[in-house]
């Protein structure tokens, strides 16, 4: 997988009316999120285009933000109060309502990727559409894209499989949408967002999963001598469970070289669970997880590990019930 490079450096579009200036954000160009300030940062309200700037420094696009960081159950929209715990994870704790209330218009109570960005929503929406309605499913589309069978498809391959699909819009421009990091040359099926990331899951092995396993262990016992030791450079929050961009943060601050995105989504082990627990890491993970309850139920009886520790049940309630897969068409 490439690795993850420098940020795109953002347009020089003015913030929109009573958005902060790029001093009260000036952290924002040219970073990345290991860089973003504290959660706890006080800072003046951001307009939606200072937002949407930092959705693509950290996440590549407004696209990839949105579907891996922001949305990250699926539904298509995000609520006040998940938007707020979100925005502020990534250094917009000041007027975070103000900003909602800017982004939803509308008064809807819900903010959607339109709300967010109608281009990027509208060439994406088309191409999900064009893609079952010719091919029946995103899997079965990308396929035809992924003639060479390599699992993704550089630009070029990308651009040629929308002209047989009969995308109307710039397909060039499409792919620079779905693509999480600037540096990537190809997208996998998992960067189309929800639908993609559970059709891709389906099709991975066991194989895939205990590769990915023996990857981020060995890179955990490198960096910090254990598996143990590494978890709560991840788990910061002390929750028990890791969610995808916390996971992304921490290898890039961890230095590691691979795709950190690509890593997690092969790690995680359903399709609809955005989160990582450290059982989920082989024999290995489960041992330490257990070690690590232990400890937090001297520490703490009343801690979220200890809890775990507690009920072996709670890591399985904590996760989102897989939603029902789409109905096989029906074959003449």
């Amino acid at each position: 997988s490439a690795s993850p490079g420098k940020a795109p450096s953002p347009g020089k579009a003015a913030p929109s009316p009573g958005a902060a200036s790029p001093k009260a954000f000036a952290n924002v160009p040219g970073t990345t999120m290991s860089k973003l300030p504290a959660a706890t940062t006080e800072l003046p309200h951001l307009g939606l285009t200072w937002f949407n700037k930092v959705l693509r420094l950290n996440y590549g696009s407004v696209y990839s933000g949105w579907v891996h960081y922001l949305d990250i159950a699926g539904h298509g929209k995000v609520s006040e109060s998940e938007f707020g715990h979100r925005a502020k994870a990534i250094g917009a704790a000041g007027s975070v309502h103000q900003l909602f209330k800017t982004i939803d218009q509308k008064g809807k109570g819900y903010i959607t990727l339109q709300d967010l960005d109608a281009e990027v929503h509208q060439a994406v929406t088309t191409f999900m559409r064009l893609a079952e309605e010719r091919c029946g499913s995103l899997a079965d589309c990308w396929a035809m894209f992924d003639f060479s069978g390599r699992g993704c498809v550089a630009k070029e391959d990308f651009i040629e499989g929308c002209a047989e699909l009969d995308y109307p819009g710039d397909a060039e421009k499409l792919f620079g949408f779905l693509r999480p990091t600037s540096d990537r040359a190809s997208i996998y099926l998992e960067d189309l967002g929800p639908k993609g990331v559970q059709e891709s899951r389906q099709v991975f092995s066991q194989d895939v999963k205990e590769q990915a396993v023996l990857i981020f262990v060995a890179f955990a016992e490198e960096k910090c001598g254990s598996l143990k030791d590494c978890w709560p450079k991840f788990d910061a929050r002390g929750v028990g469970y890791v969610l995808e961009a916390e996971f992304i943060r921490a290898c890039k601050s961890l230095d590691y070289k691979g795709d950190a995105q690509h890593l997690f989504r092969c790690l995680a082990p359903d399709v609809e669970k955005a989160m990582l627990f450290l059982q989920d890491l082989g024999p290995k993970g489960q041992n330490e997880a257990r070690r690590l309850a232990a400890e937090a139920r001297k520490a703490d009886p009343s801690s979220p590990l200890a809890a775990a520790a507690a009920n072996p049940d709670l890591v399985a309630a904590v996760r989102r019930p897989p939603r029902r897969l789409r109905k096989p068409r029906a074959t003449s």
